[in-house]
């Protein structure tokens, strides 16, 4: 009897352990933005581990989708490649491609993320 209850209470506590271990990972699930002079950023982060990240500037605007996962307790990893159609052959070299390939984003809080220098926030 004494060795089902020391059964039970390892069994329960690994349990717990490997439940509070998960929840300490912040799925940063939602719509961030960035907004600066001459450049504005949105990322729509999904459930279903899809992304779309929109970069905007006067002139042009890129689209990029594909996939996220989790890589550490603060950083999730983006992975795409922009596909552009060009209307002429110019806006191929005004307009490079949006190459988020392996690109990690630091989760700083619920409510910011840092993707190179930028900092978005979630949209309310």
């Amino acid at each position: 009897m004494v060795l089902k209850k020391i059964i039970f209470i390892l069994f329960s506590s690994m349990l717990f352990c490997s439940c509070a271990s998960f929840n300490t990972k912040i799925i940063p699930i939602g719509e961030y933005y960035y907004k600066g002079t001459a450049l504005s950023v949105k990322l729509q982060i999904n459930s279903d581990s899809t992304f779309i990240y929109e970069r905007i500037t006067a002139l042009h605007k890129s689209v990029c989708k594909g996939n996220w996962k989790i890589i550490s307790k603060n950083k999730i990893l983006l992975n795409c490649n922009d596909t552009i159609i060009y209307s002429t052959p110019m806006e191929s070299f005004l307009f490079p491609p949006l190459d988020l390939s392996d690109e990690k984003i630091k989760i700083l809080n619920n409510n910011k993320m840092k993707i190179n220098n930028m900092i978005l926030r979630r949209s309310e």
